[in-house]
This record gives C-alpha cells, structure tokens and sequence, in this order.
C-alpha cells in the first residue's frame, strides 16, 4: 500500500533570500545565508519519534504498513522512506499468514500448523532517507541509519548516523554535512517516558564562492508524559539543551546556546459513526534561552520564542485522512510572527 498526500501550505515570504538577490556584494548577508544553510544540515531531530515508539513497544513504522517491506509517503515537496528490521519480521509473519489463509481456503480438510506470530525484538536497525524541499527551490537530503538495544522492557540504549546535503537553486548555495548520535531512554512509570541523548555534527556550505563550516555538538535531556483526562490526551514535555558551536564563518568565533524547550500538547478523539473520527488538537512550545543575549538597543535580555498551533483531523481507517493545521511562531521575538497553515489529504493507495 502507498499513500498518495496532496499539501497546500502558506507561510510567510522569505525575505532575507529576496534581500540578498538584490544584494549580492554583502559578505554579511550570505553569511546568514550560509548559516541558514548550515542550521537546516544540523539541527534537525534525528531520533523524531524513534526513542518514544520504542520505548512504549509501539511500531515505529504504521500497522497499516505491514502489508509493505518499508513505509513509503510522498507529497509534492516531501518523500520519506522508513524501514528496519521489525517492521521487516513483521511483514515477514503477515506474508506468512496470507499464504496459510490462502492455502486453507484452496484445501481445507488439509492439516497444516499456524504460523507463530514473530516475538519482539530486543535489537533492531532501523533506516530512513528523507527529502524535503520549501518554497526557495532549496532541497534537503537526508539517510539515516541507526541501530537500538532494549536492556530491558522499560529502559533502551541506541546509536545513529546521518549523512545530509542541501541545494538551493535559486540562491546557488550548496551545503553537507554528517552526524552521530548516541541516545538512551528509560521508563519508569507506565505514563512516565525520561530520555537524553548527544549529537556531534559538521557540515559546510558554500555561499557566493566562499566556504563556511560549523562543528556542533548538542547534549540534551527530557522528561515526557502520556496522560489521559475522560477523551482528551494530555502530553507535556519539558527539556533542556545544552548547544555547543565551533564556526568557520567569515568572522569566526564560537557559540554556546543553553536552552529549555517546553511543549505540551491537548488533543482528543471523537467518533463520528461510519468508521470517522475527529481528532482535534492544539499546543504550544516555547524556548528559554538561560544565555543572555543582545537587543537592538545594546541591552541584554533573556531571549524567549514562542510558538502556539492547532488544528483538527478527519479521519477514515482504509479511505482518508484530512489534516488541517495552524501554527503561529515567532512570538517572542521581535521580527513579525510567523504564520503557516496547512490542508493535507492523504489516500491510501492499494
């Protein structure tokens, strides 16, 4: 089965690229570019939904998958493929059963033995590739592999690698980069999900004929919930991150950024009859940073970003799934907010 995704998004103009079309001589202004650049190599989540699917013994990979060696969706801007060795014994065990329904219904006075289900797997490797373009005409590959432990059914230790680049077209700015991670996770309580991890990453990007590189390390911890009030599913999350940088930008120079990331989340499910729910939801992050830092007027301040959103989701099992999403960012800072909202259908197709 694949899924065919049609998104419609709208988010704000990108005006720093428009300044420096016009611009072009300004070392400064590609340097932010570059640094753009270099911030969309490093420092993504290379554990995105990993550490929480397997600690909890979820499948990392959608039941609705089993019927395909590896996950496979695509929109106009954005393809991602997902496998690892899991999903893969479990589509294994579902080929398996097919063949004993089909062979029982060929002949059913025939004895045969019923397949045992697969037991779980302590160690699995896991993969993604991932690529994603914006409204710049920038595209951004990624390949990921990675490989975890279950010590036991409550605590998990795993390592990941990434390789990445990035192009943009319009701007004629390249970048790569790679990044290691190692990461652990323990559950103490069933709701109860304590996780810390530690990235090191390079990359480097060209920009108006001039190389910049960064080498960054990132040391995190995080405590996350699962609660449920009557239909409402509460999800708070509280981190903190430790960000360390090493540039070799035009001016050069180090950076060390502390931060607390929080985000909780409320969301909930309704049946609306005919096998449809309705999944609404709405949540809020914002990001303390525990480093002061510089304001137009020359005064140090604590810097503060904010982001609230919400949306709501249509949803019928084997036919559609209608997402509509907005989410308002940049609240705390003193450019303009952020805007991007986003209509997105998804179809399975068998």
């Amino acid at each position: 089965m694949a899924v065919l995704a049609i998104v419609i998004g709208t988010t704000n103009p990108i005006e720093a690229a428009e300044a420096c079309r016009e611009d072009t001589g300004s070392g400064t202004c590609f340097e932010q570019l570059g640094q753009t650049n270099l911030n969309a190599l490093l420092a993504s989540d290379m554990t995105s939904g990993r550490i929480d699917t397997r600690i909890t013994s979820k499948p990392w990979i959608a039941q609705s998958w089993s019927s395909a060696p590896f996950a496979l969706a695509q929109s106009d801007t954005h393809l991602k493929m997902q496998a690892s060795l899991d999903h893969l014994g479990g589509y294994t065990n579902s080929m398996t059963v097919r063949r004993y329904e089909d062979a029982k219904a060929l002949a059913p006075q025939l004895v045969m033995p019923k397949p045992v289900p697969n037991a779980p797997v302590s160690l699995d490797i896991w993969s993604t590739i991932d690529v994603k373009a914006d409204e710049r005409d920038a595209q951004t590959l990624r390949s990921q592999l990675g490989v975890d432990y279950k010590l036991t059914p409550y605590a998990m230790l795993g390592m990941a690698a990434e390789v990445a680049t990035r192009d943009d077209i319009t701007l004629d700015t390249s970048g790569d980069g790679q990044r290691f991670s190692t990461y652990m996770a323990f559950r103490p309580i069933k709701p109860i999900i304590l996780d810390a991890k530690a990235v090191w990453g390079e990359a480097n990007t060209t920009a108006a004929h001039q190389t910049i590189g960064e080498t960054r390390t990132e040391v995190s911890a995080r405590i996350r919930a699962d609660l449920k009030v009557d239909d409402l599913k509460l999800t708070p999350m509280l981190s903190i991150v430790q960000d360390n940088g090493d540039a070799s930008t035009f001016a050069g120079g180090s950076t060390e950024k502390r931060t607390i990331p929080m985000e909780p989340r409320v969301s909930g499910s309704f049946d609306l009859g005919s096998s449809t729910q309705v999944e609404p939801f709405v949540r809020y992050r914002g990001e303390i940073n525990l480093d002061k830092v510089g304001n137009a007027n020359g005064y140090e301040e604590d810097g503060v970003t904010e982001l609230v959103g919400g949306g709501i989701t249509l949803v019928k099992p084997d036919a559609y799934s209608l997402a509509v999403t907005t989410d308002i960012g940049k609240l705390g800072e003193p450019e303009k907010p952020s805007l991007d909202s986003r209509v997105q259908l998804k179809i399975p197709l068998r």
